[in-house]
C-alpha cells in the first residue's frame, strides 16, 4: 500500500506497479480519476500497455 496525495504520484505508481496497486491517501475528490486512469479508460493510461482494458475474445 502506498499513500498518494498527489495526482502525478498516484499515476506514476499505476504506471509502475499496474492497476493492482494499492493506493491510499487519495483525496475524494480525485478517487474517481484514479479508479478511470487505473482500468485504462483516462486518455493519458491509452498509451500504457499494462493498464489498457483486454479485448474481448
Amino acid at each position: 500500500m502506498f499513500e498518494a496525495p498527489i495526482k502525478s504520484s498516484q499515476f506514476a505508481f499505476l504506471d509502475h506497479f499496474g492497476p493492482r496497486v494499492k493506493l491510499c491517501n487519495v483525496r475524494l475528490e480525485e478517487v474517481l480519476r484514479v479508479e478511470i486512469y487505473r482500468r485504462g479508460l483516462h486518455s493519458d493510461a491509452f498509451a500504457k500497455e499494462n493498464l489498457r482494458p483486454p479485448r474481448p475474445a
